[in-house]
């Protein structure tokens, strides 16, 4: 399967989750629609990398895949 689709599905899952108020770490308006969603996710892999792919792994894992960087080597490279 096709690393997006892959992602659709780890996203859909967690909006169901935010939609139902019980997604602790993506801002609620992430719920609304797979483009917020996108938006919020990137937001987070890029300003909290290690707390997303903490939380989500496989959701971590494929942003990475999809936009081709690792944003935990990035916070590496800078220190």
């Amino acid at each position: 399967m096709p690393a997006i689709k892959t992602w659709e599905l780890l996203a859909f899952s967690e909006m169901e989750w935010i939609q139902k108020g019980q997604n602790p770490f993506f801002r609620t308006y992430g719920g609304t629609h797979i483009e917020t969603f996108f938006a919020v996710a990137a937001e987070n892999f890029f300003d909290r990398p290690q707390e997303m792919s903490h939380y989500n792994r496989k959701l971590y894992d494929h942003m990475c895949l999809m936009l081709n960087q690792n944003s935990l080597t990035l916070i590496y490279e800078l220190d």
